[in-house]
C-alpha cells in the first residue's frame, strides 16, 4: 500500500510568507506548513521537497522552483526559506495570479508527490516587490547588479563581493605586495613592484673633470671624454706592460718623454749616443766603410709572403718599374709547387694608360717567337699577373703582348692549372680581366678548350665577375652576341630586352625558318594540361607529380572545357590543389562528358615576385618601346 502525506495549510496563518529584511539577502521568503497524513496524524522526520510557482491554479507555466532536501518536521510543522537556494526573481510579482505549490518525495513510489490544490499566494508575498521597489530615480531593476550576477570586465566572481582581476584588460598577479611597492605593468601583466621614485635623494649626476655626460632627470649614462685622462690621474706603478696591447702606443702617442723617464734601455743606448751599432752587407749589397751599394750582379734570395724579393717603383709618368735588356731582359722563376699562389712574375702599372707587362718579339721569321715567355710550377701558380690599378676611364692594361711572326704567339700560358690569369680591380668605367681580339675574316677572339673526356667537371672557359654589377660574360656581334652548341645551364635568372624563341628549319625552303616565341606576363607561371571524363557528373583528375613539386600552394587557377555536347549544364572546377582538381557539372548534371583542363600556378619560392624592378644590368638594356 503506497504512504500517502497531505499537506495541511495552517488557517491561523493563512500561507504565512514573510520578505526578510537583510538587505544582502535578497529575493528570499520565509515559509512555514504543516504536514500530515491521510489521517491527519501530524508527521515527525526528514523529507526531501520541492517548492514552486505556477501563473495557473492547475497547468500553467513554471515560473519559479527550487529542491530542498532534508526538511525537518517536528510534529507536522516545518519552517523553510524559500530562494535560499534558487533566489526568487523579483519580476516573478509583476502579476496578481500566483500559485504555490509543494512536492514531497514518496519513498514508496521513489516519485515527487505534488500536494493539491496549489494556494494563491496573497498580498503578503507581494511586499517584497515593494521592498524591490519599480524604480530608483528613473531606473527599473533590471538596470542595477544583483546579488549572485556574474561579474565581467577586469572583475571576477559574484556580486556582492567580486574580486577586481585585471586594469584595463590586463590580468592582475595574484602575488601579495611587500611594503612600499606599487603595481607596474611587464608587458604581461600587472605585478607588485619596487616603485623606482621612492627612496633615495639624487636629483642629478654631473661630470666630473675628463668625463661627459651626465643628466638631471630620466638614465644618466658617464664616459670618459677624449683626452679626459691624463698623467694627473695614473699613479705611479698601476700601468705596467701586461696592460698595453702590443704596437697601441707609437710616436704619434707621445709627447715630451725625457730621456731619464725611460727605464731599461738598452745597453748599447745607456747615454743616449748610438756609438755601439756595428754595420754588415746583407742579401744583395755591398759595404764601403759606412756606405752601401747594390751589388752587380745582383742576386736575390729568401723568403718574403705575399709579395716580391725585388720590387721596382718609378714615380714619372712614363717610366719603367723595372726594365731588363740582354738575352733575357728579365727573368722570373718560382719553382715552388706547393698549393698556393705563386707569380713567376707580378707587374703592375698604375698609369692612366698603364701597361703592367709589355712584351714584343719582332722577329718575323717563320720561327716561334713570344711578347713573353713565362712559367710558375705552383699547384695555384700565375705565369703571368699583371695588374692595371688606375681607376680613370681611360683605357688601360693589365697585360699587353704583341708578336708578328708567322707562328707568333701574344701570349703563351704553360701551367697545370692557370695557364693564363687576367684581373682587373677598377671599380669605375670600363675594364677587362682579358681582352681578346682577332681581325681575320674567320678569326676567334678568344678559343677555349678543354680535351680531358673523363666525367669530371671541366670548362672550356670559365669568367667570373663579383662587382655589383659585375658581368662575367659580355659579348656583342652583329649577328649572334652567343653562340652555344648543345645544352646551356644558368643557375640564376635570365634576362632579356628582347624576346624568348626557338627555331626550327623549314620543311620545305631552306632559305627560311619558323621562330616560335614564348608566352610572357607577370609571373613565374608553370601550368599542366590533358583531358579527363566526367562519371555520373564528376570527376577528380589527379595531377602529375612533377607539377605538385614545382607549385606554389598558392596563385592555383583551373579552366575546363568540354569536348562534347552530352552534358546537360555548364562544368565548372569545384576544388583545385597542386595535385589534383574535382570537375562538376552543374544543376546536379549525371552526365560522362568528356573534357579538357589547364591548371595554372606559380612557382614555389617566387610568390612574391616583382615585376617593377631598380636596372641592375646598366645601359646594355635597351628600353621597351611604349
Amino acid at each position: 500500500m503506497k504512504k500517502r502525506i497531505k499537506l495541511i495549510i495552517l488557517t491561523s496563518l493563512c500561507i504565512i510568507l514573510s520578505v526578510m529584511t537583510a538587505w544582502g539577502v535578497p529575493g528570499i521568503i520565509s515559509y512555514q506548513g504543516k504536514l500530515t497524513d491521510p489521517r491527519g496524524v501530524a508527521l515527525d522526520g526528514t523529507y526531501d521537497m520541492i517548492f514552486s510557482i505556477f501563473d495557473s491554479a492547475s497547468g500553467g507555466n513554471l515560473l519559479w522552483s527550487e529542491n530542498q532536501s532534508s526538511v525537518v518536521v517536528t510534529e507536522g510543522i516545518y519552517n523553510v526559506a524559500l530562494g535560499s537556494i534558487h533566489p526568487i526573481p523579483a519580476d516573478i510579482f509583476d502579476s496578481d495570479d500566483l500559485y504555490f505549490q509543494v512536492s514531497v518525495y514518496n519513498a514508496g513510489t521513489s516519485e515527487y508527490e505534488p500536494l493539491s490544490p496549489r494556494q494563491q499566494l496573497t498580498s503578503v508575498a507581494f511586499s517584497m516587490k515593494c521592498a524591490d521597489s519599480d524604480a530608483l530615480n528613473g531606473y527599473g531593476s533590471k538596470d542595477f547588479m544583483h546579488v549572485g550576477d556574474k561579474a565581467t570586465g577586469d572583475l571576477y566572481g559574484h556580486y556582492p563581493a567580486p574580486i577586481v582581476a585585471g586594469l584595463g584588460g590586463r590580468p592582475i598577479s595574484p602575488a601579495a605586495p611587500s611594503k612600499g611597492q606599487v603595481l607596474k605593468y611587464d608587458g604581461s601583466a600587472w605585478k607588485p613592484d619596487k616603485d623606482a621614485d621612492s627612496g633615495g635623494d639624487i636629483t642629478r649626476v654631473i661630470a666630473g673633470d675628463g668625463l661627459t655626460g651626465g643628466a638631471y632627470s630620466g638614465v644618466a649614462t658617464l664616459a670618459v671624454k677624449e683626452g679626459g685622462i691624463t698623467s694627473s690621474h695614473i699613479l705611479n706603478g698601476t700601468i705596467t706592460a701586461d696592460d698595453i696591447a702590443d704596437d697601441s702606443i707609437t710616436s704619434d702617442n707621445i709627447n715630451g718623454v725625457s730621456w731619464d723617464k725611460i727605464t731599461s734601455k738598452p745597453a748599447g743606448f745607456s747615454d743616449n749616443i748610438d756609438n755601439d751599432t756595428k754595420y754588415s752587407a746583407g742579401n744583395g749589397l755591398e759595404l764601403f766603410g759606412n756606405t752601401f751599394s747594390v751589388k752587380v750582379p745582383l742576386s736575390l734570395t729568401g723568403s718574403v709572403w705575399n709579395t716580391g724579393i725585388l720590387k721596382g717603383v718609378n714615380g714619372d709618368p712614363y717610366g719603367i718599374g723595372v726594365y731588363g735588356g740582354g738575352y733575357i731582359g728579365v727573368y722570373g722563376l718560382s719553382s715552388e709547387k706547393g698549393d698556393y699562389t705563386n707569380y713567376g712574375g707580378h707587374f703592375r702599372a698604375s698609369g692612366d694608360r698603364g701597361r703592367g707587362v709589355y712584351g714584343f718579339a719582332d722577329a718575323t721569321g717563320d720561327v716561334t717567337n713570344y711578347g713573353g715567355y713565362f712559367k710558375a710550377a705552383g699547384m695555384s701558380g700565375r705565369a703571368v699577373f699583371g695588374e692595371a690599378t688606375n681607376n680613370g676611364s681611360v683605357e688601360n692594361y693589365g697585360g699587353y703582348f704583341q708578336a708578328d711572326g708567322e707562328s707568333g704567339v701574344g701570349v703563351y700560358g704553360n701551367s697545370p692549372y692557370k695557364a693564363v690569369y687576367g684581373e682587373s680591380t677598377a671599380i669605375t668605367g670600363t675594364s677587362y680581366g682579358g681582352y681578346f681580339k682577332t681581325s681575320s675574316a674567320s678569326g676567334i677572339g678568344v678559343y677555349g678548350a678543354a680535351t680531358h673526356e673523363g666525367d669530371a667537371l671541366n670548362y672550356g672557359g670559365h669568367f667570373s665577375a663579383s662587382g655589383d654589377r659585375g658581368v662575367g660574360v659580355y659579348a656583342e656581334g652583329s649577328g649572334h652576341a652567343g653562340y652555344f652548341q648543345g645544352d646551356v645551364f644558368i643557375s640564376g635568372n635570365l634576362f632579356l630586352a628582347g624576346s624568348k624563341s626557338f627555331v626550327l628549319p623549314h620543311p620545305t625552303d631552306p632559305t627560311r625558318q619558323i621562330v616560335y616565341v614564348c608566352l610572357e606576363g607577370g609571373e613565374n607561371g608553370v601550368y599542366v594540361r590533358g583531358s579527363g571524363e566526367l562519371k555520373n557528373g564528376r570527376a577528380r583528375v589527379q595531377l602529375p607529380e612533377h607539377f605538385s613539386l614545382v607549385a606554389s600552394e598558392t596563385g592555383l587557377t583551373a579552366q575546363v572545357t568540354p569536348r562534347d555536347g552530352s552534358a546537360g549544364s555548364y562544368l565548372y572546377v569545384e576544388e583545385v590543389t597542386r595535385d589534383h582538381i574535382k570537375v562538376v557539372e552543374a544543376n546536379g548534371g549525371t552526365s560522362n562528358a568528356r573534357f579538357d583542363y589547364l591548371v595554372m600556378g606559380i612557382r614555389a619560392g617566387y610568390e612574391h615576385y616583382q615585376v617593377i624592378q631598380e636596372n641592375t644590368i646598366g645601359k646594355g638594356i635597351a628600353r621597351i618601346d611604349r
